[in-house]
């Protein structure tokens, strides 16, 4: 009778050790897109520390091509872009990751900083304002959007912003400054007063800061 072709490999495989072959291989799962993401920015960080910063703008943008939404790859790309002064790719990428998210008030602030740099105010408080909804919490983004609105001219509205700003942080010397020229400028003279001493108070200014701030005390007496 003649033996199968199973029979015959059996007593070899015994005497020679060898495993029997996988009828059916285990499939490696697929990792998704935001999976792989993750991978790329991860392998950029790596290079990132060892100074390739070249090499690791390229892996971001894969990360970015993989997962669009992904923040960290998008702020690391922007980091590189601004230290190499392409300022203008590196506020495309913040206004696009804005108008997939709203909430990521970190970008609007880049985006902001970029838009001054440029000397383009108005949109700069648009960016910001934009995202407030967001950002109503963080005081550095209330006093940085009031110090725009200072520039702007738009004094109530900055009194108004750095209020909440100084409601969440009291010791602030400089966004008690900020306050007390807009409070001035909107001749409410008596409350700017105050702001400067709260400013002068704090311990936070410069020597240069103080003696602006005790030029703008002796005006209000």
């Amino acid at each position: 009778m003649s033996q199968s072709p199973q029979s015959v490999a059996a007593p070899w495989a015994e005497q020679t050790g060898a495993a029997p072959v996988a009828t059916g291989a285990k499939q490696v799962k697929e990792l998704t897109p935001p999976q792989r993401a993750e991978n790329e920015y991860r392998k950029a960080l790596g290079l990132l520390q060892q100074g390739k910063g070249t090499d690791a703008a390229i892996m971001l943008e894969q990360s970015l091509n993989l997962d669009p939404h992904h923040v960290g790859a998008r702020q690391a790309l922007i980091s590189i872009l601004l230290d190499a002064a392409r300022r203008d790719e590196a506020l495309r990428l913040a206004r696009e990751g804005l108008a997939r998210d709203p909430s990521q008030a970190g970008l609007a602030m880049i985006a902001a900083r970029i838009q001054v740099e440029r000397g383009e105010l108005q949109p700069a408080v648009e960016t910001l304002e934009h995202s407030l909804s967001h950002a109503s919490e963080q005081p550095d983004y209330l006093a940085f959007l009031a110090a725009l609105q200072q520039r702007a001219e738009r004094h109530k509205q900055a009194v108004e912003l750095y209020v909440k700003a100084l409601q969440r942080s009291p010791q602030n010397g400089i966004w008690w400054m900020g306050m007390a020229i807009s409070l001035q400028a909107d001749q409410r003279k008596a409350e700017a007063a105050e702001a400067f001493r709260r400013a002068k108070a704090s311990g936070a200014l410069s020597p240069e800061l103080q003696a602006f701030v005790d030029g703008r005390l002796a005006q209000l007496r």
